[in-house]
């Protein structure tokens, strides 16, 4: 078993409490957290398509359970000249962000995260550096319908908190899969920085990014969701 696969399990054997999410949503509870559905993205640079990226959203019991896969690939498979590969599983119970599991590879950077919440604080490890994080938080996988609206973002990748400042850009009439869906339009900046289209159901449908080298990445859904 991989320690990816035992951090897992570990943070689901926590006792149930139940996602009514009273406390921080509020009466928002049933838009913020979705039924179970997946979502693929391909992801495009100039045209091109350079990787996929792939959101699970599932219950068990009474937890709700994000699994995110992202696969970057910049030249040829046999010699990349960039490559980055994530995967992250973060566990909502009571409406609140309890647990987080998250491995990342960027070309030969990695980072290993594992945290929980205990005693109402969200806690953990990130490459062996401790960081704890108060109050609720809301990560940059970006499933998370209020994600625009926070002042900051718990970052998978790492474990930092982000500071961002999110605006409304407008509402678009845009392709997902093969429809055409209205959705709203966010940019969001700061310590992250993003274009973000949420449809009137507050689906993330597509999602623009920068890379390290100055483009941009465009996720975009290939067929119906």
């Amino acid at each position: 078993m991989t320690s990816f696969s035992r951090a897992r399990r570990r943070l689901l054997g926590w006792g149930a409490a139940g996602l009514v999410a009273a406390t921080a949503p509020g009466a928002w509870a049933r838009r913020v957290f979705p039924e179970a559905e997946t979502t693929e993205f391909l992801a495009y640079r100039n045209g091109e398509i350079i990787g996929l990226r792939r959101m699970e959203i599932v219950r068990d019991g009474d937890d709700l359970i994000v699994h995110n896969q992202e696969e970057l690939t910049l030249g040829p498979e046999s010699a990349p000249r960039y490559r980055y590969v994530q995967r992250c599983e973060e566990v909502w119970r009571g409406g609140w962000l309890h647990g987080l599991v998250s491995d990342t590879r960027e070309d030969e950077r990695t980072w290993r995260v594992r945290a929980e919440r205990d005693e109402g604080i969200f806690k953990g490890l990130s490459n062996g550096r401790q960081f704890s994080v108060s109050g609720y938080a809301i990560t940059n996988t970006f499933w998370h319908r209020d994600a625009h609206s926070q002042q900051a973002l718990l970052d998978v990748t790492d474990g930092w908190v982000k500071l961002i400042q999110g605006q409304l850009i407008g509402e678009e009439r845009i392709t997902v899969g093969h429809e055409r869906r209205d959705s709203k339009h966010y940019l969001i900046a700061g310590q992250i920085n993003r274009h973000l289209w949420y449809d009137l159901d507050c689906r993330l449908v597509r999602l623009r990014a920068p890379l390290r080298d100055g483009s941009e990445v465009l996720y975009e859904v290939p067929g119906g969701i």
